[in-house]
């Protein structure tokens, strides 16, 4: 996970550097209409508020509550999605876990997808900033865009470990009985 988000905010730099080759240095600065640059800015201001507030309601207590009422199947946790074969040592290892481990191995998902649509949304913000850039014939536009993606993407640095600790030790009972009676 930390890579990922290494390379996807990398990428957000990488589109500083596209905006300063594509923006035409060197040559005049062109006008671009207020109510552009206002859509750009409003755009990337609700991406960035939809951005918090799904990664915080796909990791609410309430929808991790919900989750973990969930029966974790341990061989629907070894099965390789692609081949769809089942990876026996992975499987035995699963089986070794308690039931409240197992069912925070299944909110990794969760976790995972919160954290991709997120990075998702945060480079799209860097994105309309070079476009703006470009359009504009200059760099400094892309530059409160990349700045907002970057700090949200600081928020949503990968800290999987916190989060299943914070989840062990606020449902302790979540392992102890089956879906059915948590």
């Amino acid at each position: 996970m930390k890579l990922l988000w290494a390379a996807m905010t990398f990428t957000i730099l990488l589109f500083v550097g596209l905006g300063y080759f594509l923006s035409a240095q060197g040559q005049s600065p062109r006008p671009v209409e207020n109510s552009l640059k206002m859509a750009l800015y409003l755009i990337a201001g609700a991406i960035a508020a939809l951005s918090l507030l799904l990664r915080s309601r796909m990791l609410s207590e309430g929808h991790i509550y919900d989750k973990l009422k969930e029966e974790v199947d341990p061989q629907g946790l070894a099965t390789n999605r692609e081949t769809g074969q089942i990876d026996q040592e992975r499987l035995q290892t699963i089986k070794k876990l308690t039931p409240l481990e197992m069912k925070v191995i299944g909110l990794s998902g969760n976790y995972f997808t919160a954290l991709i649509l997120s990075l998702a949304m945060n480079e799209a913000i860097a994105m309309f900033g070079m476009l703006l850039a470009i359009l504009e014939g200059r760099l400094e536009p892309i530059i409160p865009f990349a700045a907002a993606a970057l700090a949200l993407n600081l928020l949503v640095f990968p800290r999987f470990n916190q989060f299943v600790d914070r989840v062990m030790s606020k449902y302790p009972q979540a392992g102890r009985f089956s879906s059915s009676g948590f």
